[in-house]
């Protein structure tokens, strides 16, 4: 039997990541979390959920470090890392950003590996 998806309970899905892993999800992206929530409850073992409640309750009370939580992480994030990796990126970026540049801004466009938040401003 599939959970229902509830709205408030992709809501509350979504606020929890929000609160546990800093990560903010636009309301655009509700279907994707749900079913990132049913794939989720599927691998730990769907039969141990009796609801999408009971799974945000089960992650409620899990530690940050648990298993759970960066299978979470891993799922919802971009792992690649390229733009890291290459120092060349980092003095193209010191040469065509400047300083007072950076104060109008907290995120820097990667083509290759996306939105990367390089720099808080406030």
């Amino acid at each position: 039997m599939k959970p229902v998806r509830v709205k408030n309970d992709i809501e509350q899905f979504r606020n929890i990541l929000t609160r546990h892993l800093g990560l903010q999800f636009e309301d655009g992206k509700l279907d994707n979390l749900a079913d990132v929530m049913l794939q989720r409850m599927q691998s730990v073992g769907r039969a141990r959920f009796e609801s999408c409640s009971a799974y945000i309750a089960h992650l409620n009370a899990s530690p940050k470090e648990s298993a759970e939580w960066r299978a979470l992480a891993e799922q919802l994030t971009v792992n690649e890392t390229f733009f890291f990796r290459n120092s060349d990126n980092f003095l193209a970026l010191a040469e065509n950003v400047h300083c007072g540049q950076l104060r109008q801004c907290d995120r820097f466009v990667c083509g290759h590996c996306g939105i990367y938040s390089l720099f808080t401003t406030r």
